[in-house]
């Protein structure tokens, strides 16, 4: 069935591309064959010929000791992919020196949340989790740049190192300003539409809402667990603060979409009722040599998993893989469909982003053959400790999925906590 926004669309505009006859000589519904055929003709069509704009809809400059959180209306307008957020901080550090933490810059943003114009909301997480599926989908760490040989005859590198991506390995009294640059996706790509929103609206709201990190929140002790920290002191006694943020969001849409012969807009229907989703929460209570249930939730299709084992204490992280035995994904009959050492999800990673992630991340890649809980019920990712279970520790846990709006109605959650 299509949902919400594409069954009206398909009801009205575009009946006429949709509708056959029977053979009573009536107009009969489409198969579900004929929609998906048009959804792909339409969406090749928009690809094609609609114009790709960006513009500013944003920017800030404001202090995180008088405000933290952002309310942004997206421009009404078109088929909206995605938001760019440009953050820019200033920092100041009083004595000592601050070393950046395992996932640094990404920790500017404590959480994004996406709510669409049917009240969905389709991005609820966080910077590190953003920053981890946009280095994912680029097949490299985002917006790094390429190693050049030195000899290289032409000067290819890092020329702009002062606007996209850089916050010093060691932060000293003199301060910076740090850079990190996000991209919050609606659609999956601008070639493959699912997740797309139409915004030519009239009486419907959405908003982008981004939560920033305060001073305390960047900032923290050597001792301290560093994970959501953007830099950790590296002694007693260090003082330091973010002065200012100046936050830009870009969108980044297309418009003036092909028309049919009526001169309505082509609009793919399907990719328009799919919902393309970046969730995350975090779980506790893990316990040595036992098996610890991760599960996944109901009528969604799982596109990776990332999981940060937070097992940190005294402010280290352990040598990655030396404090799980193995990871696990079984279905509800406890059917094992892999089951390997703690070190194999970095062979995804390599073969991915050509690199590792930071340590105490795993990714788990399900983009070629996703998990299906539509098709296959209930299914868990098992995580197995092995060693200390420190006091504290956590699974903060990344969903990347996509979902059809009409079967959001009577799904049962995402685990939002606790022992699974």
């Amino acid at each position: 069935m299509l949902g919400g926004v594409a069954a009206a669309l398909v009801s009205s505009a575009n009946a006429s591309d949709y509708a056959y006859m029977s053979s009573t000589g009536q107009a009969a519904a489409p198969t579900a064959a004929q929609v998906k055929a048009a959804n792909l003709a339409n969406r090749q069509a928009i690809v094609q010929s609609a114009m790709k704009k960006q513009q500013q809809v944003f920017s800030q400059t404001f202090s995180p000791a008088s405000q933290t959180v952002l309310n942004i209306q997206p421009r009404y307008a078109g088929l909206i992919l995605g938001f760019y957020v440009d953050v820019a901080a200033t920092l100041t550090l009083g004595t000592n020196n601050a070393l950046r933490t395992q996932f640094g810059a990404a920790n500017f943003i404590q959480q994004v949340v996406f709510t669409d114009l049917s009240n969905n909301t389709r991005i609820q997480t966080t910077g590190w989790h953003l920053n981890a599926i946009n280095s994912v989908k680029a097949q490299r760490p985002y917006q790094a740049v390429m190693s050049i040989n030195s000899d290289y005859p032409v000067g290819y590198g890092e020329v702009f190192t002062a606007n996209i991506a850089t916050a010093p390995a060691t932060l000293t009294t003199a301060g910076a300003t740090v850079h990190m640059l996000f991209w919050v996706p609606l659609a999956y790509s601008e070639v493959d539409l699912r997740g797309a929103m139409w915004a030519s609206v009239v009486n419907a709201t959405a908003q982008l809402q981004l939560t920033m990190a305060t001073s305390a929140q960047a900032f923290v002790a050597h001792t301290a667990d560093p994970t959501m920290a953007v830099y950790q002191y590296d002694a007693t006694g260090a003082t330091g603060a973010i002065t200012s943020y100046t936050v830009t969001v870009h969108q980044v849409y297309y418009d003036q979409l092909p028309t049919d012969k009526n001169g309505y807009q082509l609009l793919p229907v399907i990719d328009l009722s799919t919902l393309y989703m970046l969730q995350n929460t975090t779980v506790s209570g893990m316990v040595t040599g036992q098996d610890y249930p991760i599960p996944y939730a109901n009528f969604r299709s799982f596109l990776s998993t990332i999981v940060i084992y937070d097992n940190q204490t005294g402010g280290a992280y352990n040598t990655a893989g030396t404090d799980i035995n193995y990871w696990n994904l079984q279905t509800a009959n406890f059917t094992p469909i892999f089951k390997y050492p703690s070190w194999f999800p970095g062979v995804f990673a390599r073969d991915t982003i050509g690199t590792d992630f930071p340590l105490g991340m795993y990714y788990f890649d399900s983009r070629k053959k996703p998990i299906n809980t539509i098709q296959f019920g209930n299914q868990q990712l098992i995580l197995n400790p092995t060693g200390t279970v420190n006091t504290g520790a956590a699974a903060l846990v990344g969903w990347e999925m996509f979902a059809i709006t009409n079967s959001l109605v009577g799904a049962a959650s995402l685990a939002g906590g606790g022992n699974g």
